[in-house]
């Protein structure tokens, strides 16, 4: 008869919150996408929310919040 391991039962626990999470990561970046609209020149960072613009002059990505 196989004995079930604490550890076991709490990895599968722990892998199944990550999942849980990421899930929820990639449909927040999805509703962020979204909400730029369709102006592939601004990026909004998922960590903080701060808006980056290309700036074409500069050939880089420009905080909106200067």
């Amino acid at each position: 008869m196989a004995t079930i391991n604490n550890d076991d039962v709490d990895d599968n626990d722990n892998d199944f919150a990550y999942q849980l999470e990421q899930e929820e990561f990639e449909r927040q970046q999805k509703r962020q996408q979204q909400s730029c609209g369709e102006n592939s020149n601004i990026y909004r960072d998922p960590t903080d929310g701060t808006e980056y613009e290309w700036d074409p002059m500069k050939k880089s990505m420009v905080s909106e919040n200067k």
